[in-house]
Order: structure tokens, then sequence, then C-alpha cells
């Protein structure tokens, strides 16, 4: 379980905002938010090594997946990633410059926050790079695109963020929005705040996130504010291993409406905590759930 936790949170750690931007072909300043230094690419990469699910996912998305030589342990979208070489894990306690010089790449698809360790020692060896923040739904497609065009596949690029936009707009209209609650622990209580990607997920759906008002990204909150906050939806991430009767059965939790009125769904956490390419469909899921359907 301990595992599972940590696995959960490295994995959120990383998500916290991408406003991800690049000059010609590499991250670096202007582009739609702050700008971080960068080597700039002289062509188009063909030696890529992605440190974290979501970057391989949208690199096999865009069709740079004959571009990659090696990806993060955990990458499993698609599921050809996973006959990919590891270079370690998202977490950047388990990665090292050896390691991945071993790769012979020639741009690196990095997180912010997660990998800036890395920064100083790209740029010493004029290795380009990109910095991902996933913090929006719009910052995720603006990061598709600026990816896109570095690795070659523009046009490519452009239809998928097209299509995450119109997945997200051709949602239920709902007469009143309901407050959700995403649990993603329980020991202690965390859940996700405005600045998550989590949260603009539920927004987007047409849902309030419970505790919309912590900036904090994934907030750890008292569980006496939870039940007074009264959720009408509670989220329950399937890796998080806790069941629909184990929520119904906590003492206090009865009276909340959720837990009445049986809306409290379990949701594939992989979808919903990874800022790519499939969170139109993951907006529209949980759009779905709020109709009630």
């Amino acid at each position: 379980m301990k595992k599972i936790i940590l696995l959960f949170v490295l994995l959120l750690a990383g998500f916290v905002c991408l406003a991800g931007c690049s000059k010609k072909s590499a991250a670096g300043a202007g582009g739609s938010g702050a700008g971080h230094d960068a080597v700039e690419a002289q062509q188009i990469p063909q030696r890529i090594v992605t440190l974290s699910p979501s970057a391989t996912e949208i690199l096999y998305a865009i069709g740079a997946a004959n571009q990659i030589v090696a990806v993060s342990e955990f990458s499993d979208y698609p599921e050809e990633a996973l006959q990919q070489p590891r270079v370690g894990g998202f977490d950047g306690k388990t990665l090292s410059m050896e390691k991945i010089l071993s790769f012979k790449p020639d741009f690196i698809y990095m997180t912010q926050g997660m990998h800036n360790f890395l920064i100083e020692q790209l740029n010493s060896y004029g290795i380009a790079y990109y910095l991902s923040r996933g913090d929006s739904i719009e910052a995720v497609c603006q990061e598709i695109r600026d990816i896109a065009k570095i690795t070659g596949h523009e046009g490519e690029g452009n239809v998928i963020a097209q299509k995450i936009e119109s997945e997200c707009a051709d949602v239920y209209k709902l007469d009143e929005p309901l407050s959700v609650y995403y649990e993603v622990w329980n020991s202690p209580f965390m859940t996700a705040g405005s600045k998550s990607f989590i949260h603009d997920v539920i927004t987007k759906a047409g849902g309030i996130n419970l505790f919309a008002d912590l900036d904090d990204p994934y907030p750890i909150v008292s569980e006496e504010s939870l039940i007074a906050r009264a959720p009408e939806i509670i989220l329950l991430p399937v890796s998080n291993g806790i069941s629909v009767d184990e929520v119904k059965s906590r003492a206090g939790w009865q009276d909340i409406p959720a837990v009445k009125n049986n809306r409290i769904y379990l949701i594939n956490d992989a979808l919903f905590s990874r800022p790519a390419t499939r969170i139109g469909e993951c907006v529209q899921e949980l759009n779905e759930l709020l109709a009630g359907e």
C-alpha cells in the first residue's frame, strides 16, 4: 500500500503545471508561460528520451514513436510503449545523467519541478529539452502543439489538440453543477486543489471542485472539513485500493450527499491524473457521471 501512495504522489508531483515554452525546436523563453533556459535543437530530434508517462503518450499519439530511444519506468500507454527501453523512474531520485546519456539522446522531454536538476547538465552537453507543466487542459493542448512542431509532426499535433478541445466543449450542460471530492489518498486525506490538473478536468466536466479554494495542487485536508463540505460526488482512484463500501462505512460519512445518494465512483486514475492526449475522453467520462449517465 505504501508503494501505491508513493507512486501516485510522485506522478501527481510532476503534473503541477505546463506552459511548456518553445523557441524554434526546443523548450525555452516565450510561448504561453514563464520561459526556461534551453539549448536550441539544430534539427528535428531523432533520439528522444521521455521522463514521464504523459510525455511518452503524447509522442506516440503524434506519430513520433520511432524517434523515442528510452522512456520512464511507468510509461504504459499505449501498450507498445511497454517494449521501450527504460531510463529510470519518474522520480528524479531514480534518474542519473549517466543512464540518460547512455541512450545518446538529442532531446529530453521532462517535467517541471521534477527534473529541473538536469537542466544545467543538459545545457553543458548541448542537449535540447522541453519542460512540461500540466496544470490545465489548455496548457496541455499547447504542449501537444509545441512538441508536435519540435518533432516534425505539427499537423498531427494540431489535429489531436483540436480533438481534445472539441471533446471538452461537447459535454452535457448540467442544470446545476455538483460538488466533487477527488480522493487522492485517505491517510491522511489528500485531494485536488485549484492549481491541479484534476481541478481543471472537474471544472470542464461541469462540476465544482470541493476544495477549489485551496491553492496547493494536492493539499492535505481534515476529515472534518471534508464531511462539513458535503460533497455530492466522490471519485476514488482505482489504484488506491479503496472500495465504495469502505467509503460508505467510514464513521460520520453516512450523511454526506454522495454517500446517501450512491454517487461514489471508482475511476481510472491513470487516465484522470495524466495530462496527455486522452484528457478530452476523461472530461467526457466525468461529465457523463455527473449527468447520471
